[in-house]
């Protein structure tokens, strides 16, 4: 028998690689409120960190029996998420959708993710909406292999010198025009946070 965990593991993803990248900074700062939960195992996962070739594989990550990808750090980035028991997404926005090199990294992995919840940070054109929109779709459908809608809506508080939009309302539908709770994914926009130094 399996021996559960005490702790959740939350992962952090930084998805840009850039020069002179925003991410880093809502990403140390998800990071550092993490760090203060009891019960929670964060830590960052850098995708400079991990430098994977475009997907080019014969085989899908989801085809049932394939062998092991031989890449060593696709085999790190792996047992990264096969390690974590949720993720939070820091994405900006590029040509309406997601970074290339996040879309890539979740691309080389398909098990590992599965039945993991998720949220997503955005920044950019549009307040990032469209990156986390794309992220939305591959992750529910791709990966968790179902997708429901969200409506949410926004208050503002102080935190530290630092506005931050807080989450008043959350909720799915089943597709049948019926509100339900989703605790699944929630997305959070930050591109009206006001980040200090201090």
């Amino acid at each position: 028998m399996t021996k559960r965990k005490d702790n959740m593991t939350i992962s952090v993803i930084i998805g840009s690689t850039r020069q002179g990248r925003f991410s880093e900074k809502p990403a140390q700062w998800i990071l550092q409120q993490l760090h203060k939960r009891e019960g929670i195992e964060a830590r960052l996962l850098d995708l400079r960190e991990f430098p994977m070739p475009f997907f080019d594989q014969p085989m899908p990550p989801a085809m049932p029996g394939r062998p092991p990808y031989e890449h060593e750090v696709v085999k790190k980035w792996t047992a990264q998420i096969a390690a974590s028991d949720a993720f939070v997404f820091v994405t900006p926005e590029y040509n309406y959708g997601t970074s290339a090199v996040l879309k890539n990294a979740i691309d080389w992995v398909h098990p590992e993710w599965n039945r993991k919840a998720a949220a997503f940070v955005s920044y950019g054109s549009a307040m990032g909406a469209r990156a986390v929109q794309q992220l939305r779709h591959q992750y529910t459908v791709d990966v968790l292999g179902a997708a429901r809608g969200l409506n949410y809506a926004y208050d503002y508080r102080d935190i530290k010198g630092m506005k931050v939009p807080t989450q008043r309302r959350i909720y799915g539908d089943d597709g049948g025009g019926h509100r339900i709770p989703n605790p699944v994914l929630i997305t959070i926009d930050i591109s009206e946070m006001e980040f200090v130094e201090g």
